[in-house]
């Protein structure tokens, strides 16, 4: 299991944003690609340790529901089948985790 915490800043350092970033409450672009890669990554790194539940309440100040996380897992898949760069991106935070 990698703890939620560690894709978090591994995203934020990777994209070289403030670690707050990914969860501004706006609607612009950026901000909801990092949400939906760390929702996404958070599920597939530990599918069989956390449920979408868990991982949409990982901030406390920002809770998202089961269904926003399952959606924002589906959005992110279908950008991965339409940008095959971000499999790239995808590997480089992974080597990121695993090198701490």
């Amino acid at each position: 299991m990698i703890p939620l915490k560690n894709i978090h800043r591994a995203i934020c350092f990777y994209y070289d944003v403030d670690i707050n970033y990914p969860f501004v409450e706006n609607r612009k672009t950026k901000p909801i690609y990092l949400r939906q890669l760390f929702h996404y990554l958070s599920m597939q790194l530990n599918e069989h340790y956390l449920s979408y539940q868990d991982i949409g309440e990982y901030l406390p100040y920002r809770i998202f529901s089961r269904a926003t996380v399952m959606n924002s897992c589906k959005q992110f898949q279908n950008r991965i089948d339409s940008y095959k760069n971000i499999k790239n991106d995808i590997e480089d935070i992974k080597k990121l985790l695993k090198n701490g």
